[in-house]
């Protein structure tokens, strides 16, 4: 029992020690890289296009399910691209199977992007509430953005 109660608390510490807070907030090699470097406005105005981007495929997929809906004969357009108007097996499945993955990758591209850009909003807003500033505005850059710590 003592040695099974010793490496519960061992693993809790571990846990716990990962999971602090300012681990939580320190950026990073990537989003230093790439988001740590732009400034409050420029993150955001990207957050703005991503989004804007987000949704236009979600209205493009939608788009595509409704014409598949209402009768638009995308077999053909996929025997076209495919094998140059040739018949071929299943063409229809390969139509609605590349519109899905294209969208689920755009999807989860945008998404990541997102994730980031809103990170480094957040990791800038913590860290100017706890100088004791306001939020950042336009042209502020990331605590540590220029490797200073």
């Amino acid at each position: 029992m003592g040695r099974a109660r010793t490496v519960a608390a061992r693993a809790s510490r571990l846990v716990a020690r990962r999971l602090t807070p300012e681990r939580t907030r320190r950026a990073t090699f990537f989003e230093r890289h790439t988001v740590g470097r732009l400034t409050w406005a420029q993150l955001t105005r990207l957050n703005q296009a991503l989004e804007l981007v987000g949704r236009l495929t979600t209205v493009l997929l939608i788009a595509f399910a409704v014409s598949t809906v209402v009768g638009v004969d995308w077999r053909g357009a996929a025997e076209e691209v495919v094998n140059s108007g040739r018949p071929v097996q299943g063409a229809l499945a390969v139509a609605v199977v590349f519109v899905l993955l294209t969208f689920v990758a755009l999807r989860s591209v945008i998404g990541f992007g997102r994730w980031r850009i809103q990170r480094e909003l957040w990791r800038r807003d913590v860290a100017a509430l706890q100088r004791g500033e306001a939020a950042p505005q336009a042209g502020v850059r990331a605590p540590g953005a220029d490797g200073s710590g």
